[in-house]
């Protein structure tokens, strides 16, 4: 079949040095295989996180994982996706990111070595939601996120909030286009 997704591979390609943007590496063998392309298509529990809206298309209960090890700067990045299908018209999904960036030799203000190791790790919890709005045409979904990024002593929090939709006005055509906070 024909999809039509740009957002998505966009997205991923830009936001290394945006604030949070380790944790738009991505999620998904699939969705990753296919350079992030997958707003449009999201069919599985990978959706949680390239476009809720896609929860729609899914029949039963899914859940779905991710591991990947950088032994060179000793990070480590794993993904974990839930989705239940509520009835017809209703999706719930729940997903969570963790970073652990490994471990850092910490510096004094003039940049000399402390002796001292520190340590990073990024989380990112999501909380989907996803309405059927025109039978097998118009599905619409929602993401509240919460970001937790701990380097050493330091810790912050934030909320975030991804809006979606899925448009099918073919049989074999799929728009899909998510608009992450």
């Amino acid at each position: 079949g024909f999809f039509a997704s740009g957002a998505a591979a966009s997205g991923v390609a830009g936001a290394a040095g945006a604030p949070g943007g380790s944790l738009s590496f991505g999620a998904g063998a699939r969705p990753l295989g296919m350079g992030g392309a997958f707003a449009s298509i999201a069919d599985d529990a990978n959706a949680n996180y390239w476009n809720p809206a896609g929860l729609m298309n899914l029949k039963n209960d899914e859940i779905t994982s991710l591991y990947v090890s950088f032994p060179m700067a000793g990070s480590k990045y794993s993904y974990l996706s839930f989705v239940h299908i509520m009835d017809a018209k209703n999706r719930f999904g729940v997903s969570g990111i963790n970073l652990y960036e490994g471990d850092f030799i910490k510096r004094d203000s003039t940049g000399n070595a402390s002796g001292d190791i520190g340590s990073g790790k990024k989380l990112l919890w999501l909380v989907s939601y996803s309405r059927e709005i025109l039978q097998n045409r118009i599905a619409l979904g929602a993401n509240i996120k919460v970001a937790n990024h701990i380097l050493d002593i330091y810790n912050s929090t934030g909320l975030g909030l991804d809006l979606a939709a899925l448009y099918k006005p073919f049989r074999q055509v799929n728009v899909g286009i998510n608009i992450q906070n």
